[in-house]
């Protein structure tokens, strides 16, 4: 698979998720709110995603493995949300 390719997957699977860049919000969010918001969002998004969720457990991982960067005492940013996004829906 090419760059090309992965770019075309990563925008349909952030298009199916039904969350848009305006709908996150501009404060940074503690893990329950970003878990809370990211099933609201996936749910209302493609079928395919109505039995996926995001849990602190994912996020711990997502974190450790250097798919994002720590947190910021205790709270995500936007960068946060979109790249767990990403990789939840990637999966």
């Amino acid at each position: 698979m090419n760059n090309e390719q992965i770019r075309e997957i990563a925008l349909d699977a952030l298009n199916d998720a039904e969350l848009r860049s305006s709908e996150i919000p501009n404060i940074d969010l503690y893990v329950d709110q970003i878990t809370s918001l990211m099933a609201d969002k996936l749910k209302e998004g493609s079928s395919r995603f109505e039995d996926r969720v995001l849990t602190k457990t994912m996020i711990n991982n997502y974190v450790k493995m250097k798919l994002a960067a720590p947190a910021v005492k205790k709270k995500y940013d936007r960068e946060h949300m979109v790249r767990f996004l990403m990789v939840c829906l990637m999966k």
